[in-house]
């Protein structure tokens, strides 16, 4: 990660979590200036995961917030895109993301008065859950979808 090899030993040994904050801010940086930036959605936590999303809408054209992790009624990200404001909750799962995620964004749209709902994900979804999402008119979204998530909905 680093050139200076002390530098690396302290944050390995002696500052765990101040490593994340490295790699998120050298992440932001180079989202900012352009550059390719490769991110392993496996290596993000389920919390990075929600930013990474966010970021993905946010160099796209939306404006985004992410949400408190507790009282945010199933909503995760709130985005907008000119008069269209979007709730998503962001699942990194390793299995299938089932109904309670797509119960949980219903709630949350109709909490935030939102025109969109949408559960993103690093993998996909149950059956229960496109049933339910085709008849609640949610998108149920694979992270990769985000950046022209945009032309999707008619933007």
């Amino acid at each position: 990660m680093c050139e200076y090899p002390l530098i690396e030993h302290y944050i390995e040994n002696y500052n765990p979590d101040i490593k994340s904050k490295i790699e998120r801010a050298v992440y932001e940086y180079d989202d900012k200036n352009g550059k390719q930036n490769d991110v392993n959605v496996n290596d993000l936590s389920p919390i990075d995961f929600e930013h990474h999303c966010a970021d993905i809408l946010k160099q796209n054209g939306w404006i985004t917030r992410v949400t408190q992790a507790s009282g945010d009624q199933g909503i995760d990200v709130i985005a907008t895109y000119g008069d269209i404001k979007a709730v998503f909750q962001c699942k990194k799962y390793s299995n299938p993301v089932g109904n309670k995620a797509v119960q949980e964004i219903v709630a949350g749209k109709q909490f935030e008065r939102a025109n969109i709902a949408a559960v993103v994900s690093n993998i996909g979804y149950t059956a229960s859950a496109k049933q339910l999402a085709q008849s609640t008119g949610t998108y149920l979204l694979h992270y990769s979808e985000l950046a022209e998530f945009h032309q999707k909905i008619g933007m």
